[in-house]
């Protein structure tokens, strides 16, 4: 039984007020309620907004993710970087890897000139072999400062901060510089395979996280930055 806090009147259960004196009746607290803690000393509330004031609205066709762990799943998927994207920042990036096998190409041209020129045919003939090996080579040189010390230091590449993407790992952190490397190792490596390399750059068109293989073999991640 409950009584009134103004009359002391019994009161009945469920009743919004007082039958006795119409005091409105405040219902009794759950167990284990904690009142909420008064605002900190010199708190000031946010002001209103000003007169006139309307709120921005969202583009047209734009749906709110759902709430949940779907809507995680969503949103986390509306922020991973489109294919193109990541094929124009990989293009960027390709022409500083065929800038670093056109100085090879120079450097070994001159060797094979000089090799030749003194009689080593069969020496100029197996490093000829080894021209074919330049583009994984470039890819590395070059992704050492681009693909490694970048990523790892600000979180994407040049053509990647040209597009305007990021690579993060699964906890949404900058990659560190060993996890950087094995990611540039794995993709230099596909390119002593015929096809891997198309492979890789045309993988995010089916998967479901918008990864290339070489982004699986670090368990990272691209997203819009």
């Amino acid at each position: 039984m409950t009584f009134c806090a103004n009359c002391g009147a019994p009161l009945q259960e469920n009743v919004p007020f007082c039958s006795t004196c119409g005091t409105r009746v405040v219902p009794p607290a759950p167990p284990g309620y904690t009142p909420p803690a008064p605002p900190p000393p010199g708190y000031t509330p946010p002001a209103p907004p000003p007169p006139g004031y309307v709120p921005p609205m969202p583009p047209p066709g734009y749906m709110p993710p759902p709430a949940g762990p779907l809507g995680a799943q969503v949103a986390m998927q509306m922020m991973y970087a489109p294919w193109s994207t990541r094929v124009l920042g990989y293009l960027i990036d390709s022409f500083l890897v065929g800038a670093g096998m056109l100085v090879l190409y120079l450097i070994l041209g001159s060797v094979l000139a000089t090799v030749a020129h003194l009689g080593g045919d069969n020496l100029a003939g197996g490093m000829c072999c080894m021209m074919i090996l330049l583009f994984p080579i470039a890819t590395l040189l070059v992704g050492l400062f681009n693909r490694v010390y970048l990523v790892a230091s600000r979180g994407y590449s040049i053509g990647q901060g040209v597009v305007r993407v990021k690579v993060i790992d699964g906890s949404g952190n900058l990659l560190t510089t060993g996890t950087a490397f094995i990611r540039l190792l794995a993709q230099a490596a596909m390119g002593f395979v015929p096809i891997l390399p198309l492979l890789d750059l045309l993988w995010p068109l089916w998967d479901e996280r918008r990864q290339t293989l070489h982004d699986k073999a670090v368990g990272c991640y691209v997203v819009n930055n």
